[in-house]
């Protein structure tokens, strides 16, 4: 399950994000203890959180390698929308069009953390807490 919330320390790598974006992802924050709860009764598996959803739409190659060192161990979704202005994309609305090739060609900058491994949703351990485990053994 996606774990949307932003810490406060990639947060604070957003440069160029618009303010309005940073307010939203600072407020959906306050949903985390509730979502926590929901995720850990009900055994889903999920990241430790998501890193780059502020800086939306400005993700480059400088941004990219401060939020990877900065970056504590755990797993960590990386949110990114690269891909390349094609025809395809032409076909779709999206705000995000000028940055699809800076954000494809900043993920290069992952070979430089040879310590990151990248993994599916289908790699994380489901977080079950005690309570979840005892009413599923019953």
């Amino acid at each position: 399950m996606r774990n949307p919330f932003e810490p406060s320390w990639a947060l604070r790598t957003a440069i160029g994000a618009p303010w309005l974006r940073l307010a939203e992802v600072s407020a959906l924050r306050t949903l985390k203890p509730v979502c926590r709860r929901i995720i850990a009764e009900e055994g889903f598996s999920t990241t430790d959180g998501t890193v780059a959803v502020a800086g939306t739409g400005t993700l480059d190659a400088a941004t990219l390698r401060c939020l990877l060192k900065q970056m504590p161990a755990g797993a960590w979704e990386l949110a990114t929308h690269p891909g390349y202005n094609d025809a395809d994309l032409a076909r779709v609305r999206t705000r995000l069009r000028a940055s699809r090739d800076v954000e494809r060609k900043a993920l290069a900058a992952i070979k430089e953390f040879p310590a990151i491994s990248l993994v599916s949703f289908g790699d994380l351990k489901p977080l079950i807490s005690e309570p979840a485990k005892r009413r599923r053994t019953r």
